[in-house]
Protein backbone atom coordinates (compact mmCIF):
# COMPACT_ATOMS: atom_id res chain seq x y z
CA UNK A 1 0.00 0.00 0.00
CA UNK A 2 2.57 2.55 0.93
CA UNK A 3 4.17 1.73 -2.74
CA UNK A 4 0.53 2.91 -4.13
CA UNK A 5 0.51 6.07 -2.03
CA UNK A 6 3.79 7.24 -3.06
CA UNK A 7 3.34 6.18 -6.65
CA UNK A 8 0.21 9.27 -6.00
CA UNK A 9 2.15 11.35 -4.29
CA UNK A 10 5.33 11.66 -5.65
CA UNK A 11 4.30 10.78 -9.13
CA UNK A 12 2.56 12.62 -11.61
CA UNK A 13 -0.01 14.46 -9.02
CA UNK A 14 2.01 15.06 -6.17
CA UNK A 15 6.24 15.88 -7.96
CA UNK A 16 8.13 18.06 -5.68
CA UNK A 17 9.36 20.63 -8.46
CA UNK A 18 5.61 20.84 -10.13
CA UNK A 19 3.49 20.55 -7.23
CA UNK A 20 4.63 21.61 -4.10
CA UNK A 21 6.08 25.23 -4.68
CA UNK A 22 7.76 28.63 -2.56
CA UNK A 23 5.28 31.56 -0.99
CA UNK A 24 6.43 34.55 -0.62
CA UNK A 25 4.75 37.60 0.30
CA UNK A 26 6.20 41.41 -0.26
CA UNK A 27 4.99 44.55 1.58
CA UNK A 28 1.47 43.36 1.50
CA UNK A 29 -0.56 45.81 3.13
CA UNK A 30 -4.81 45.65 3.67
CA UNK A 31 -6.90 48.67 4.40
CA UNK A 32 -10.25 48.85 5.20
CA UNK A 33 -12.08 51.31 3.36
CA UNK A 34 -14.45 52.77 5.52
CA UNK A 35 -12.40 53.81 8.84
CA UNK A 36 -9.10 53.53 6.64
CA UNK A 37 -7.49 51.80 9.71
CA UNK A 38 -4.96 49.14 8.54
CA UNK A 39 -5.36 45.04 9.37
CA UNK A 40 -1.93 44.74 7.24
CA UNK A 41 0.99 47.04 7.23
CA UNK A 42 3.89 45.90 4.97
CA UNK A 43 4.18 42.01 5.79
CA UNK A 44 6.58 40.34 4.30
CA UNK A 45 6.96 36.66 4.51
CA UNK A 46 9.14 33.99 2.74
CA UNK A 47 8.54 30.08 2.87
CA UNK A 48 11.15 27.61 1.01
CA UNK A 49 9.23 24.84 -0.97
CA UNK A 50 8.48 22.17 1.83
CA UNK A 51 8.77 23.95 4.71
CA UNK A 52 5.81 24.59 7.54
CA UNK A 53 6.31 28.20 8.52
CA UNK A 54 4.59 29.50 11.69
CA UNK A 55 2.22 33.00 11.76
CA UNK A 56 1.99 33.13 15.75
CA UNK A 57 0.35 36.43 17.26
CA UNK A 58 -3.39 37.09 19.49
CA UNK A 59 -6.40 36.98 18.29
CA UNK A 60 -6.52 40.48 16.26
CA UNK A 61 -3.16 41.12 15.24
CA UNK A 62 -4.04 40.35 11.35
CA UNK A 63 -3.17 36.79 10.89
CA UNK A 64 -7.00 35.51 9.66
CA UNK A 65 -6.61 38.78 7.14
CA UNK A 66 -3.22 37.50 6.03
CA UNK A 67 -5.00 34.12 5.13
CA UNK A 68 -7.91 35.45 3.29
CA UNK A 69 -5.46 37.87 1.20
CA UNK A 70 -3.19 34.44 0.55
CA UNK A 71 -6.33 32.74 -0.83
CA UNK A 72 -7.95 35.24 -2.52
CA UNK A 73 -10.43 36.19 -0.76
CA UNK A 74 -9.49 39.32 0.13
CA UNK A 75 -7.50 41.95 -2.01
CA UNK A 76 -4.49 43.32 -0.73
CA UNK A 77 -4.45 47.53 -0.62
CA UNK A 78 -0.65 46.98 -1.88
CA UNK A 79 1.80 44.51 -2.05
CA UNK A 80 2.29 41.36 -4.04
CA UNK A 81 2.49 37.76 -3.34
CA UNK A 82 4.79 35.49 -5.42
CA UNK A 83 3.96 31.61 -5.87
CA UNK A 84 7.52 30.11 -6.86
CA UNK A 85 8.63 33.52 -8.35
CA UNK A 86 6.48 34.05 -10.09
CA UNK A 87 3.50 36.94 -8.79
CA UNK A 88 -0.19 36.09 -9.07
CA UNK A 89 -2.49 38.47 -10.26
CA UNK A 90 -4.75 39.99 -7.38
CA UNK A 91 -7.95 39.28 -9.34
CA UNK A 92 -6.83 35.88 -9.63
CA UNK A 93 -10.12 33.94 -7.89
CA UNK A 94 -9.76 31.76 -5.23
CA UNK A 95 -10.42 28.39 -6.83
CA UNK A 96 -7.83 29.29 -9.24
CA UNK A 97 -5.12 29.47 -6.97
CA UNK A 98 -4.99 25.81 -6.07
CA UNK A 99 -4.16 27.24 -2.40
CA UNK A 100 -5.33 24.16 0.53
CA UNK A 101 -7.11 25.66 3.89
CA UNK A 102 -8.05 24.17 6.98
CA UNK A 103 -10.25 26.21 9.07
CA UNK A 104 -10.91 26.11 12.57
CA UNK A 105 -13.65 24.03 12.03
CA UNK A 106 -14.39 21.20 9.88
CA UNK A 107 -16.00 22.21 6.28
CA UNK A 108 -16.80 19.02 4.93
CA UNK A 109 -20.29 18.60 3.31
CA UNK A 110 -22.07 16.97 5.72
CA UNK A 111 -24.55 15.03 3.47
CA UNK A 112 -21.88 12.85 1.51
CA UNK A 113 -20.07 10.15 2.77
CA UNK A 114 -15.78 10.67 3.74
CA UNK A 115 -14.76 9.08 0.41
CA UNK A 116 -17.40 10.91 -1.78
CA UNK A 117 -15.81 14.32 0.08
CA UNK A 118 -12.84 13.52 -1.09
CA UNK A 119 -13.97 12.54 -4.95
CA UNK A 120 -15.85 15.73 -5.22
CA UNK A 121 -12.58 17.21 -5.35
CA UNK A 122 -10.33 15.20 -7.92
CA UNK A 123 -10.70 16.98 -11.69
CA UNK A 124 -13.13 15.89 -13.91
CA UNK A 125 -10.48 14.69 -16.42
CA UNK A 126 -10.33 10.87 -14.53
CA UNK A 127 -13.28 8.74 -14.70
CA UNK A 128 -15.09 7.83 -11.71
CA UNK A 129 -13.39 5.13 -11.10
CA UNK A 130 -10.55 6.23 -11.22
CA UNK A 131 -11.10 9.03 -8.59
CA UNK A 132 -12.63 6.57 -6.09
CA UNK A 133 -9.05 4.72 -6.65
CA UNK A 134 -6.98 7.91 -5.61
CA UNK A 135 -9.37 9.37 -3.33
CA UNK A 136 -8.50 5.88 -1.22
CA UNK A 137 -5.10 6.34 -1.72
CA UNK A 138 -5.30 10.14 -0.22
CA UNK A 139 -7.30 8.63 2.74
CA UNK A 140 -5.10 5.63 3.60
CA UNK A 141 -2.28 8.90 3.66
CA UNK A 142 -4.16 10.18 6.19
CA UNK A 143 -5.03 7.07 7.82
CA UNK A 144 -8.34 7.32 7.65
CA UNK A 145 -9.49 4.98 4.69
CA UNK A 146 -11.50 2.70 7.12
CA UNK A 147 -14.04 5.72 7.68
CA UNK A 148 -14.62 6.10 4.05
CA UNK A 149 -18.28 4.98 3.90
CA UNK A 150 -18.99 7.20 7.18
CA UNK A 151 -20.80 10.54 6.90
CA UNK A 152 -18.54 13.36 8.73
CA UNK A 153 -20.80 13.32 11.81
CA UNK A 154 -20.05 9.79 12.87
CA UNK A 155 -16.69 10.49 13.67
CA UNK A 156 -14.61 13.02 15.81
CA UNK A 157 -13.56 16.79 15.01
CA UNK A 158 -10.18 15.90 14.30
CA UNK A 159 -10.82 13.09 12.22
CA UNK A 160 -12.75 15.35 10.31
CA UNK A 161 -9.87 17.87 10.01
CA UNK A 162 -7.58 14.78 9.08
CA UNK A 163 -10.02 14.11 5.93
CA UNK A 164 -10.12 17.87 5.29
CA UNK A 165 -6.51 17.30 4.55
CA UNK A 166 -6.94 14.82 2.52
CA UNK A 167 -9.35 16.83 0.42
CA UNK A 168 -6.29 19.48 -0.40
CA UNK A 169 -4.32 16.46 -1.31
CA UNK A 170 -7.04 15.60 -3.71
CA UNK A 171 -7.24 19.22 -4.78
CA UNK A 172 -3.80 19.24 -5.64
CA UNK A 173 -2.79 22.29 -3.46
CA UNK A 174 0.09 23.97 -4.19
CA UNK A 175 0.31 26.04 -0.83
CA UNK A 176 -1.52 24.62 2.32
CA UNK A 177 -2.87 27.01 5.14
CA UNK A 178 -3.53 26.21 8.73
CA UNK A 179 -6.06 28.46 10.39
CA UNK A 180 -5.52 27.04 14.25
CA UNK A 181 -7.12 23.73 12.90
CA UNK A 182 -7.30 21.96 16.07
CA UNK A 183 -8.26 24.39 18.65
CA UNK A 184 -11.62 23.20 19.36
CA UNK A 185 -9.81 19.94 20.83
CA UNK A 186 -7.92 19.37 24.29
CA UNK A 187 -4.28 20.40 24.56
CA UNK A 188 -2.91 16.86 24.51
CA UNK A 189 -5.07 15.52 21.28
CA UNK A 190 -4.84 19.10 19.68
CA UNK A 191 -0.94 17.96 20.15
CA UNK A 192 -1.43 15.13 19.03
CA UNK A 193 -3.20 15.97 16.02
CA UNK A 194 -1.48 18.85 14.97
CA UNK A 195 1.72 16.40 15.00
CA UNK A 196 0.07 13.87 12.83
CA UNK A 197 -0.85 16.36 10.54
CA UNK A 198 2.60 17.76 9.76
CA UNK A 199 4.53 14.98 9.57
CA UNK A 200 1.89 14.34 6.81
CA UNK A 201 2.81 17.03 4.98
CA UNK A 202 6.75 16.91 5.28
CA UNK A 203 6.13 13.56 3.90
CA UNK A 204 4.39 15.09 0.68
CA UNK A 205 6.40 18.64 0.68
CA UNK A 206 3.96 20.47 0.63
CA UNK A 207 4.10 24.50 1.54
CA UNK A 208 2.33 25.04 4.41
CA UNK A 209 1.61 28.37 6.52
CA UNK A 210 0.22 27.50 10.14
CA UNK A 211 -1.43 30.10 12.27
CA UNK A 212 -1.86 29.51 15.99
CA UNK A 213 -1.70 31.85 18.74
CA UNK A 214 0.17 28.96 20.99
CA UNK A 215 3.73 29.69 21.11
CA UNK A 216 4.23 25.93 22.12
CA UNK A 217 2.54 24.80 18.61
CA UNK A 218 4.82 27.21 16.65
CA UNK A 219 8.02 25.87 18.14
CA UNK A 220 6.53 22.50 17.51
CA UNK A 221 6.29 22.09 13.77
CA UNK A 222 7.39 25.21 12.36
CA UNK A 223 11.20 25.57 10.28
CA UNK A 224 10.33 29.89 10.82
CA UNK A 225 8.25 31.31 12.74
CA UNK A 226 6.67 34.93 11.86
CA UNK A 227 5.97 37.22 14.87
CA UNK A 228 3.21 38.84 14.37
CA UNK A 229 1.02 41.89 16.33
CA UNK A 230 -1.15 44.88 15.37
CA UNK A 231 -0.62 43.40 11.23
CA UNK A 232 2.77 44.00 11.67
CA UNK A 233 5.95 41.25 11.48
CA UNK A 234 7.84 41.78 14.53
CA UNK A 235 10.50 39.70 13.58
CA UNK A 236 11.04 35.98 12.34
CA UNK A 237 12.78 33.13 13.90
CA UNK A 238 14.16 29.84 13.87
CA UNK A 239 12.55 27.67 16.90
CA UNK A 240 16.18 27.21 18.22
CA UNK A 241 16.36 31.25 18.09
CA UNK A 242 13.22 31.65 19.51
CA UNK A 243 13.25 29.87 22.31
CA UNK A 244 17.41 28.40 22.55
CA UNK A 245 18.96 32.50 21.17
CA UNK A 246 16.09 34.86 21.47
CA UNK A 247 16.83 38.09 19.93
CA UNK A 248 15.25 39.80 22.95
CA UNK A 249 13.51 40.11 26.04
CA UNK A 250 10.30 40.19 24.73
CA UNK A 251 10.83 36.87 22.57
CA UNK A 252 12.48 35.37 25.01
CA UNK A 253 9.20 35.20 27.31
CA UNK A 254 6.90 34.81 24.39
CA UNK A 255 8.22 31.45 24.04
CA UNK A 256 8.39 29.95 27.50
CA UNK A 257 9.39 30.55 30.94
CA UNK A 258 12.51 32.64 31.85
CA UNK A 259 14.39 33.96 34.83
CA UNK A 260 15.81 36.99 35.68
CA UNK A 261 19.31 36.54 37.85
CA UNK A 262 19.72 38.87 40.27
CA UNK A 263 22.23 40.71 41.90
CA UNK A 264 24.89 43.73 42.87
CA UNK A 265 25.98 45.74 39.51
CA UNK A 266 29.43 46.70 39.34
CA UNK A 267 30.63 48.13 36.20
CA UNK A 268 30.17 45.21 33.92
CA UNK A 269 29.70 43.09 36.27
CA UNK A 270 27.33 41.17 38.58
CA UNK A 271 27.75 39.91 41.98
CA UNK A 272 24.78 36.54 41.68
CA UNK A 273 24.37 34.11 44.12
CA UNK A 274 26.19 32.15 41.38
CA UNK A 275 29.60 34.55 41.59
CA UNK A 276 30.34 37.30 39.22
CA UNK A 277 29.16 37.23 36.00
CA UNK A 278 30.49 39.40 33.36
CA UNK A 279 27.40 41.17 31.12
CA UNK A 280 28.11 43.07 27.53
CA UNK A 281 27.15 46.58 28.87
CA UNK A 282 26.28 48.27 32.02
CA UNK A 283 22.78 48.17 30.67
CA UNK A 284 22.31 44.63 30.40
CA UNK A 285 20.88 42.11 32.85
CA UNK A 286 21.10 38.33 33.22
CA UNK A 287 18.35 36.23 32.46
CA UNK A 288 18.24 32.26 31.99
CA UNK A 289 15.48 29.10 31.21
CA UNK A 290 14.91 27.00 33.87
CA UNK A 291 17.38 24.60 31.47
CA UNK A 292 20.20 26.77 32.92
CA UNK A 293 19.58 26.11 36.15
CA UNK A 294 19.96 22.43 38.05
CA UNK A 295 19.88 20.66 41.24
CA UNK A 296 22.96 18.66 42.32
CA UNK A 297 23.89 16.58 45.38
CA UNK A 298 26.42 18.23 47.11
CA UNK A 299 28.35 21.09 47.05
CA UNK A 300 31.33 20.68 44.39
CA UNK A 301 32.25 24.42 43.47
CA UNK A 302 31.50 28.24 44.57
CA UNK A 303 28.75 28.73 41.47
CA UNK A 304 25.96 27.13 44.08
CA UNK A 305 23.26 28.30 45.29
CA UNK A 306 20.91 27.13 48.30
CA UNK A 307 17.08 27.27 48.36
CA UNK A 308 14.03 25.75 49.43
CA UNK A 309 11.49 24.67 47.13
CA UNK A 310 8.52 26.85 46.81
CA UNK A 311 6.31 25.14 44.01
CA UNK A 312 6.77 22.85 41.41
CA UNK A 313 5.17 21.63 38.20
CA UNK A 314 5.28 18.21 37.28
CA UNK A 315 3.87 18.58 33.79
CA UNK A 316 6.98 20.44 32.19
CA UNK A 317 9.09 19.08 35.47
CA UNK A 318 10.10 22.51 36.71
CA UNK A 319 10.54 23.92 39.90
CA UNK A 320 10.03 27.16 41.56
CA UNK A 321 13.14 27.61 44.19
CA UNK A 322 13.63 30.38 46.74
CA UNK A 323 17.07 31.32 47.12
CA UNK A 324 17.36 34.49 49.39
CA UNK A 325 14.57 37.17 48.46
CA UNK A 326 14.46 35.66 44.43
CA UNK A 327 12.46 32.73 43.06
CA UNK A 328 13.78 31.03 40.17
CA UNK A 329 12.63 28.09 38.07
CA UNK A 330 14.91 25.01 37.91
CA UNK A 331 14.71 22.09 35.69
CA UNK A 332 14.71 18.77 37.24
CA UNK A 333 14.44 15.02 36.42
CA UNK A 334 11.24 13.58 36.59
CA UNK A 335 12.22 10.76 38.57
CA UNK A 336 14.03 13.67 41.28
CA UNK A 337 11.28 16.07 41.93
CA UNK A 338 11.87 17.54 45.52
CA UNK A 339 9.11 18.03 47.33
CA UNK A 340 7.76 21.79 48.31
CA UNK A 341 9.54 22.91 51.72
CA UNK A 342 12.52 20.88 50.57
CA UNK A 343 16.25 22.24 50.86
CA UNK A 344 18.08 21.92 47.57
CA UNK A 345 21.51 23.36 45.89
CA UNK A 346 21.34 24.96 42.59
CA UNK A 347 23.51 25.43 40.41
CA UNK A 348 24.26 27.61 37.31
CA UNK A 349 25.72 27.30 33.61
CA UNK A 350 26.93 30.00 32.80
CA UNK A 351 27.00 28.89 28.73
CA UNK A 352 23.08 29.02 28.92
CA UNK A 353 22.83 32.32 30.18
CA UNK A 354 21.21 35.50 28.41
CA UNK A 355 21.71 38.65 28.33
CA UNK A 356 19.03 41.40 27.03
CA UNK A 357 19.16 45.22 27.80
CA UNK A 358 16.16 45.42 29.64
Amino acid sequence: MYNNYQNILFGKIYTYHKYSMSLKLENISFQYKKNKLFALQNVNLDIATGDIAGILGHSGCGKSTLLQIITGIRKPSSGKIFLHNRAIHPDLSPEHRKVGMIFQSPSLFPHKTVIENIIFAIPDTLSYKQKQEQAYHYLNLVEMEKYATFLPSMISGGQQQLVTLARAFAHQAKILLLDEPFNSLDIHLRKQMLEKTCEIIKKAKLTTLLVTHDPSEALQVSDKIYIMQTGHIQEAVTPDEAYINPIDLKTAQFFGCVNKIYGSRKDKFIETQWGSIQVPSNDHNIYSRPEALYIINHTEHQTTAEGTVVRKHIFNQNIQVLIGQYKYWVKTSIHNIPDIGDKVLVSLDPKQLLFFNH
